[in-house]
Parts: C-alpha cells; sequence; structure tokens
C-alpha cells in the first residue's frame, strides 16, 4: 500500500478556525466557544450562554478530474445556547444579541478564517446561510434556548492514492476527453477518447 493516511481532517481544521476567531473578537459567550457539539460537554459549571460549532454534512461538488481532486461544500453551525433565567422577562433579547454578534465576528473575519486554517485550501469563503432556533428541554422545564447560525464554505481536499497498480496504463497520466457521437452511429450518445501525453 503506497499511501499516507492522513492525520487530521479539513473539517476539523476549518470548526476550530471558526472558534477560535470567535475567541479573538469575544462576544457575550466569552472563553465559552467549542469546536464540537455542546451536548458533547459538561455545562453545568460554566457560566452561560455558550457556542458550539460543528457540521452535519459535506458534499463532493467537484468535476471529473486527474488525479481526482475533491471540491467539498460543508454547512458549518454556529450554535449558540442560553440558560432561562428567572430574572430575565425574554430570553431571545440576549440570543439575538449573541446571535448578531457571531454573525458580524464571521462576515468581517472570513479573511481571519482562512489564516486560521491556513493548510485548507479554501475554495469559498465562510458566507451565512440562515439561523434555526430551537429549545432544549424535556417534561419538567426548558433547559437552553438556541440560536444556530448557518454558514456555507467550500474547500479542496486531494486524498492520498496508491497508483503502484496502474504503471501499465497510467490512467492518472492520461487526458479524459468527451466527443459527441459520430453521425452515423445515431443509437450512440458519446463516446470517451483517451489521449495518452507523451513522457518529458
Amino acid at each position: 500500500m503506497a499511501f499516507v493516511l492522513p492525520t487530521i481532517h479539513p473539517r476539523q481544521l476549518i470548526r476550530g478556525a471558526f472558534a477560535a476567531a470567535l475567541k479573538e473578537q469575544p462576544t457575550l459567550a466569552g472563553e465559552n466557544v467549542f469546536p464540537n457539539r455542546l451536548e458533547f460537554y459538561d455545562l453545568e459549571k460554566m457560566e452561560p450562554p455558550f457556542i458550539g460549532v460543528y457540521c452535519l454534512n459535506e458534499q463532493v461538488i467537484s468535476p471529473l478530474t486527474s488525479p481526482p481532486i475533491f471540491r467539498r461544500a460543508m454547512t458549518v453551525y454556529l450554535d449558540c445556547w442560553q440558560t432561562p433565567q428567572k430574572d430575565t422577562e425574554d430570553i431571545n433579547t440576549e440570543l439575538d444579541l449573541l446571535a448578531a454578534q457571531v454573525e458580524a465576528v464571521i462576515n468581517n473575519g472570513r479573511n481571519r478564517i482562512r489564516e486560521l486554517a491556513a493548510a485548507v485550501e479554501w475554495r469559498k469563503a465562510p458566507a451565512y446561510e440562515g439561523t434555526e432556533i430551537s429549545l432544549i428541554a424535556d417534561e419538567a422545564c426548558i433547559h437552553y434556548t438556541s440560536q444556530a447560525l448557518e454558514f456555507s464554505v467550500q474547500y479542496e481536499w486531494r486524498p492520498e492514492i496508491d497508483v503502484s497498480g496502474l504503471d501499465s496504463f497510467k490512467l492518472l497520466e492520461n487526458v479524459w476527453k468527451f466527443a459527441p457521437a459520430p453521425t452515423d452511429q445515431p443509437n450512440l450518445l458519446s463516446r470517451i477518447t483517451l489521449h495518452k501525453e507523451a513522457d518529458a
């Protein structure tokens, strides 16, 4: 096996960059910014509000290339939590303010986020897509109110590929060209022609 296993995924670097940017420009959450879902942390001993940075989906949108380059589109969620307070008439007022601060930090810090994740091959800067508002509750009470801001990003990743078994054909050195079907063969929709490039 002539390839090297990756030691880190670009998603981890991207999540960390978002979290670091939010700590550099302190919001109402202060240092309570975590590069993962908030459910994974023990929040009982910390003062709210909190921000969790995580991803729920990723899609490959790259065209066919050789060697393969996978351009990926993903959504980063910046999930802002606050605990309902007896002395607070409208807890959403504080969450709205926190969400506004988060959006301002990210929208004005796109270049900084790229710097913090310099190892990532960025193809689209973070772009605000919307906010999902919800409650974290059980039958007894409401534990947290939540506003999850969604930001889309795109990046490229070239995974290691073992080409040791392709020496005879050298597939990864070929240029793929697509040509329309010949007029004398109407049932043939298309054909693929492989042109072998001369060795330097």
